[in-house]
């Protein structure tokens, strides 16, 4: 009965006008797909709505992510930044690794695990902005010092962009 109420507690603090443009956006996109890729998913696969399916399909693994990260409590985040940064350096790099990092459209920006296929680059967007926010909210009372408050974020900054100019991956 306590985690019931925990919950209901919790979903009426949400923003459901945030949520709302969220899944109205997405549907969207998902008939902007759907439009735009009939033709060639006729003429190649067969099947006019081939990657409204796959775009469908990202989208419930989106949103199933989504889901998860509304109940996972923001401030567990400052447990796990430091071990998401390593990470995220290291598949950066492995994406680097000859037969580890896949190539695509002359760039190596693909990890294959089974017949999943991962961007690292990707997560390590989400990753940064968490990582900024964190140290930010730490830094408060000296960020006005460049030295100590801003540059040691734009060190860790400036060799993620390194790595992914090496694969390149211009889009991120």
């Amino acid at each position: 009965m306590k985690v019931h109420k925990m919950i209901l507690s919790h979903l009426k603090k949400l923003d459901y006008v945030l949520i709302a443009s969220v899944l109205f956006l997405s549907s969207f996109g998902l008939l902007m797909v759907y439009s735009a890729g009939y033709p060639l998913g006729y003429m190649k696969y067969h099947d006019g709505s081939y990657f409204f399916m796959k775009q469908l399909q990202w989208l419930l693994i989106g949103l199933t992510f989504f889901s998860a990260a509304v109940f996972f409590p923001y401030k567990a985040y400052s447990k796990l930044i430091r071990f998401l940064v390593k990470l995220s350096f290291l598949l950066l790099i492995l994406v680097l690794l000859p037969g580890i990092g896949m190539e695509k459209n002359n760039s190596q920006r693909w990890i294959q695990l089974g017949s999943l296929m991962i961007q690292p680059s990707e997560a390590v967007k989400l990753v940064m902005v968490i990582y900024f926010a964190y140290v930010y909210a730490k830094k408060q009372r000296y960020i006005a010092d460049f030295g100590k408050g801003v540059m040691p974020p734009l060190i860790i900054l400036a060799a993620v962009f390194f790595l992914i100019l090496k694969q390149p991956d211009l889009g991120t």
